[in-house]
């Protein structure tokens, strides 16, 4: 038996019900992914990849696909949800978007789409519905997309091609342990990629 029922909103839209949690507004869908994205434009301007934490009804997917220049790439636990709502999204917007279901957030890291967005400019979105019917789960896709653990950390930095970090010198000054604050301020700002390599460093000492 599915698990997956839909309902018709106020504005006529089907909106998905997974587990008997709403996964959109029954009111106004697209109103509501509006007032989401809204909140976050100045972001999106300033982002090459999008990674969207739960596909839900996908209208929160769309309004950023039409907000912003980015690759959208959702994270879905449930295939059955992707399978349902994904489909659309793909006739619209074709490439521009994709979606990763996977069971285990650790199996984002042999994910073709994951390892392509992480090595450009990215921001993580959560999807509210969709995270607060999986909150671990999500919670740990976005701690191993943002680097907020040693191992993510180490991945990533790999993924971007540098060296080891055991095999780089320490970031520090001679007076007192070099801040990400001080990184900000140095001309190596002119230098994205070096700045973000030096930036990654820094985080390195914060998490060891």
């Amino acid at each position: 038996m599915t698990e997956l029922v839909w309902e018709t909103s106020q504005t006529g839209l089907q909106v998905p019900r997974w587990k008997g949690r709403l996964l959109a507004s029954r009111l106004d869908p697209e109103q509501e992914a509006r007032a989401w994205v809204q909140r976050r434009t100045t972001f999106l301007e300033k982002t090459q990849t999008v990674f969207v934490l739960g596909l839900g009804g996908a209208f929160h997917v769309r309004e950023v696909l039409r907000r912003s220049a980015a690759r959208v790439i959702v994270i879905e636990r449930e295939s059955e949800i992707a399978a349902a709502v994904m489909p659309g999204v793909l006739d619209e917007f074709g490439p521009r978007v994709g979606v990763v279901v996977v069971e285990r957030p650790s199996d984002l890291r042999g994910e073709g789409l994951i390892r392509e967005g992480l090595v450009t400019s990215f921001l993580t979105l959560e999807h509210p519905p969709s995270v607060a019917g999986a909150r671990e789960f999500y919670s740990a896709c976005a701690a191993l997309l943002v680097g907020r653990e040693w191992g993510a950390l180490t991945w990533q930095w790999r993924l971007k091609g540098f060296a080891d970090f055991e095999s780089q010198p320490r970031v520090e000054r001679s007076d007192k342990a070099l801040t990400i604050y001080d990184l900000e301020q140095t001309e190596l700002v002119r230098n994205s990629v070096e700045r973000e390599r030096l930036l990654l460093k820094a985080l390195r000492e914060l998490v060891k």
